[in-house]
């Protein structure tokens, strides 16, 4: 989870660095991994679960948090490239649900920008005592 402080309450000398997380966030990890594996039946599938959550919801956003910022390029080609994995993995799975997928995320990454444009030339400004000066 991300540290909602403003900019202006960190000291300005201060360093970006990666935070490993809030204690809230760690708390919150923990207690859906723990409520989930209250399920399981053996302790090493109870462990696996922890483990795995704590590198996913943890360690994870860390590792990309650092190669977003360091290597920009790999971050995005990285995710072009899951995107496509993830895509081909649902036409696998059924083709219906990746169309769908594939339609869905096209029609919010480019065809929902394109009709905001659009629409914007038919906005009105009403003006009138009630706006700010």
């Amino acid at each position: 989870m991300k540290d909602m402080k403003k900019p202006s309450q960190q000291p300005q000398d201060q360093v970006e660095r990666v935070i490993f997380g809030t204690p809230t966030s760690i708390n919150a990890i923990f207690f859906g991994s723990i409520l989930l594996s209250s399920r399981l039946n053996k302790t090493s599938k109870v462990f696996t679960l922890l483990y795995i959550s704590l590198c996913i919801f943890g360690f994870i956003p860390m590792f990309r948090h650092l190669i977003k910022h360091k290597y920009t390029r790999l971050y995005y080609s990285w995710a072009l490239i899951m995107s496509f994995c993830l895509i081909f993995c649902i036409f696998k799975v059924n083709p219906l649900f990746g169309f769908l997928y594939f339609s869905l995320i096209v029609f919010i990454s480019f065809l929902s920008p394109l009709i905001f444009i659009y629409a914007y030339q038919f906005k009105n400004d009403i003006r009138g005592p009630w706006d700010c000066p």
